[in-house]
């Protein structure tokens, strides 16, 4: 099945795509995707870095290729419909702290979605076509009702056309204060191996203090599993609520779903869940032969016996003992190194990172530590080993505590063979094994 025996293809196709797209240089050709900064870099990256790699006009050697070629990404991946760029915008509302209203604009939360046109004037679908000379350019610029702005690039299209197009946007501030988030989506289809379709989603988070975060998924859907009569089955179940769903919940989004690149995110959706569901059927199974092993095999009774007596003991043991210490560590963590180090930043990372420390003790981790305070990451670092390696002796002195019943009860009872046959020996006046006469 393509589901476990076939990722070689999907992994190399996805590193491909992600790399051609974020490591592609633009400005000066020592800045990447992961260099955008502010709109200005933005609008650069675009220009110089994705427009380059996607729309492709020309051979390695500059020879203009026929126009049936221009939709292909990196030779082999035809490209489905163009590139989609889309926004999402904030309100704009009046900040929360009024004292520094007089010498301070408006604020821009990044949870309320702003739903009416960008820009000034309105950047509406009609003065769009206006500005290109009336062509047909349905949906090449909508809005959602969900507060997204969406534009397509056409690679049929030539390089003035998408000029122009980019122009129109950057004219009317297509990205601004107000705006969350930019994602580029691309939708591929790799034909040369297994026929598996890419979708690929780079989305620039604007935060607001003043940084842009660059994300970046690469996600693929085999093309071929659809043919067969199980997956197919799986895939109506799953796919006919968000298709055919007579619920209010699932009705509304009716015509967001009637978009191909809607239709491929719920086939990556399917897969993903198809994924689960047969790793948990090898881990059930896994299991399940465990239990077959230990009830079967006479040697593995007693370790089943002492390990479901243990059970209590070691859940209160990693409930208590490392939650509690993993707990404080982090919090201590946190405030020593949070403004400085991303591993610290929040208190998730945090719990993240001191568990890293107290089971790997990674030294490169350490040694960001050490350069912001040497002190406290020398306290932080050696004292949560410390304590971990602390709770773990006064719990192995314990470890007799853990023995099942049946268990003390057959020490005794060779103890008691032993004196027994000490004191056998004695009255026989026979000397005891090994001893020379």
């Amino acid at each position: 099945m393509w589901l476990h025996i076939d990722v070689r293809h999907a992994f190399e196709l996805e590193h491909a795509v992600e790399e051609e797209l974020t490591i592609k240089p633009f400005g000066d050709h020592s800045r990447t995707y992961y260099d955008v900064g502010d709109a200005k870099e933005f609008w650069k990256w675009i220009e110089d870095g994705l427009l380059p790699t996607v729309v492709t006009h020309e051979d390695a050697i500059g020879n203009t290729l026929p126009r049936e070629e221009w939709r292909y990404f990196v030779e082999y991946n035809r490209v489905i419909g163009g590139i989609r760029i889309y926004q999402k915008r904030s309100e704009k509302r009046e900040c929360h702290y009024k004292k520094v209203k007089q010498f301070y604009d408006a604020c821009h939360p990044v949870h309320a979605l702003d739903k009416s046109s960008f820009g000034y004037p309105d950047c509406s679908s009609e003065e769009f076509q206006d500005a290109l000379d009336d062509r047909d350019l349905e949906h090449n610029l909508a809005v959602w009702r969900t507060g997204c702005f969406e534009m397509w690039v056409d690679l049929l299209d030539t390089d003035d056309v998408v000029g122009a197009r980019l122009d129109y946007l950057k004219e009317r501030r297509f990205v601004d204060k107000q705006t969350k988030s930019v994602t580029i989506e691309l939708l591929l289809l790799n034909a040369q191996t297994d026929p598996l379709l890419c979708r690929a989603f780079l989305e620039l988070k604007f935060d607001r203090v003043g940084r842009i975060t660059p994300l970046e998924d690469i996600e693929t859907v085999p093309v071929d599993p659809y043919h067969s009569d199980l997956e197919l089955k799986v895939f109506k179940v799953f796919s006919s609520k968000a298709q055919y769903g007579d619920s209010d919940e699932w009705s509304k989004d009716r015509e967001d779903v009637a978009h191909f690149e809607s239709r491929v995110g719920v086939a990556i959706t399917d897969m993903f869940l198809l994924r689960r569901v047969s790793v948990m059927s090898l881990y059930l199974l896994i299991s399940r032969l465990f239990e077959v092993a230990w009830d079967g095999i006479p040697g593995y009774e007693s370790v089943s016996t002492t390990l479901e007596v243990a059970k209590g003991r070691l859940l209160f043991f990693g409930g208590v003992i490392f939650g509690c210490l993993v707990l404080v560590f982090a919090g201590g963590g946190m405030l020593a190194f949070g403004q400085q180090l991303h591993e610290f930043h929040t208190y998730s990372n945090s719990i993240v990172s001191t568990l890293i420390v107290i089971t790997t003790g990674d030294a490169d981790l350490y040694e960001k530590q050490h350069i912001v305070d040497p002190f406290l990451a020398n306290r932080h670092c050696s004292h949560a080993r410390r304590s971990a390696a602390t709770a773990l002796d006064d719990r192995a002195d314990e470890r007799g505590k853990f023995l099942p019943a049946r268990d003390r009860v057959d020490d005794e009872e060779e103890e008691e063979d032993e004196e027994e046959a000490g004191e056998h020996r004695r009255r026989a006046r026979v000397p005891p094994p090994g001893t020379v006469v």
